[in-house]
């Protein structure tokens, strides 16, 4: 009778940089029932970040502005491709392209994942996820998209996570 060695597990790719932090998105002007142009500000805030091929990086940002046609309706559907520009506590950038879906619509947390690539500085190539959780947006949204000032501001927290 022969010796038979296990055969060995298949190892899980580790994470490339695992953040946790918070996210926040303005408007102006406000949401409202009405289709409008808008300026979105977004900013993110990730710290720590935990990173094995990059100990140094300990946070990272993520800050942008651009304009679009929105009302309370059309926030609730999936997003065309957007581009982020990441910037690690030292100094080096990612470019992240993405598509964002909102879950949880009608529950006690509405969450927004992202689901794309680094497509240019540190860990080009690599896929990117990043989840906001930002409570009930859809009591946000009933509360105040028939009001004059609209929906000025949403916040919550959010994870980044970059896997090979």
């Amino acid at each position: 009778m022969g010796f038979f060695a296990p055969q060995r597990a298949q190892a899980e790719a580790l994470n490339l940089v695992t953040c946790t932090g918070t996210h926040s998105t303005n408007w102006s002007p406000g949401l409202t029932n009405t289709s409008q142009t808008i300026v979105v500000s977004t900013t993110s805030n990730w710290s720590p970040c935990v990173s094995l091929s990059f100990p140094l990086v300990t946070s990272a940002s993520s800050s942008e502005s651009f304009q679009s046609t929105f009302s309370c309706q059309s926030l609730l559907l999936p997003t065309s491709s957007r581009t982020w520009v990441i910037s690690w506590s030292d100094g080096v950038t990612s470019t992240y392209t993405f598509n964002a879906t909102i879950n949880n619509i009608g529950t006690l947390n509405t969450t927004i994942v992202g689901v794309g690539t680094i497509v240019d500085g540190r860990y080009k190539g690599a896929n990117a996820t990043s989840t906001f959780l930002l409570g009930n947006l859809q009591s946000t949204l009933n509360d105040s998209c028939d009001t004059a000032t609209g929906v000025t501001s949403v916040s919550g927290l959010s994870t980044l996570v970059i896997t090979p």
